[in-house]
């Protein structure tokens, strides 16, 4: 039996096993989330290969009789170096990553591989303020991908298209969006407002091609609005404390 195989794979944490050695945990594009042992000290130059948000092609050897995964080499493709000169980068990669550990990619491998593969790469060529929208359309799609995407172009109360000319809101308990008039009896604790812009903006991150959906247009305010509706999507999506989200709130 062949105990040796090699995938392409992202680096999404790392923990300390033992006195010298570690547990890495990444994402494969065959077998998704998976887990092995990287044996050696600080000074090891597989040790520094393997660091958070590294990509490219590992190698491993599987020991079915003592149930241990060694790596054995990773070829790395991308080591993602902006990400440690901003912290914005920094926290966006690791919240990615988190969603990525806790919902085993949503359920979905295949869908989530090149999601967060593109959204790494990408903010790596990108400023901050291009990657804090790249953040919000990774997150999106991931909702999307996970089945919680409500409808965007009709009120969930009145089934009435949404006017161009008055804000829309999100209920939270809800899960949907409805129309200011169908708002009104529902009290503002639970709703979010968002701008005609915002809505239109979140629809082009979900149908159409990511070079269309980065050149549609969102203002200062609508880009707001979505933010804190997306954290909060994200949030219930998971299913689970998103400490980044959580620690990070100030800087995402």
């Amino acid at each position: 039996m062949n105990r040796n195989f090699s995938s392409e794979a992202v680096i999404l944490s790392l923990s300390p096993l033992g006195e010298n050695n570690t547990l890495v945990t990444m994402l494969t594009k065959e077998r998704g989330i998976y887990k092995a042992c990287l044996y050696g000290g600080p000074k090891s130059k597989l040790r520094s290969l393997c660091a958070p948000f590294n990509y490219g092609t590992i190698f491993i050897y599987e020991n079915t009789e003592k149930n241990q995964n060694k790596i054995s080499d990773f070829d790395v493709k991308n080591f993602h170096m902006s990400f440690s000169q901003n912290l914005f980068k920094t926290y966006a990669a690791n919240l990615a990553c988190e969603i990525a550990i806790k919902t085993e990619c949503g359920g979905d491998n295949r869908l989530f591989w090149p999601l967060i593969i593109s959204f790494l790469d990408g903010m790596e060529l990108s400023t901050e303020m291009q990657s804090r929208a790249g953040l919000l359309r990774f997150l999106w799609r991931f909702i999307k991908n996970s089945g919680l995407m409500p409808q965007l172009e009709n009120c969930s109360s009145c089934e009435n298209t949404v006017s161009k000319n008055q804000l829309s809101y999100y209920n939270v308990n809800e899960n949907s969006f409805m129309c200011s008039d169908c708002a009104e009896g529902h009290g503002s604790q639970h709703l979010l407002p968002v701008k005609y812009q915002g809505l239109m903006y979140l629809w082009a991150c979900a149908n159409l091609d990511p070079q269309k959906a980065r050149n549609y247009p969102l203002d200062e305010e609508a880009f707001n609005q979505i933010r804190v509706i997306i954290y909060e999507m994200t949030k219930l999506t998971c299913s689970a404390r998103l400490n980044t989200l959580e620690i990070g709130m100030g800087i995402l």
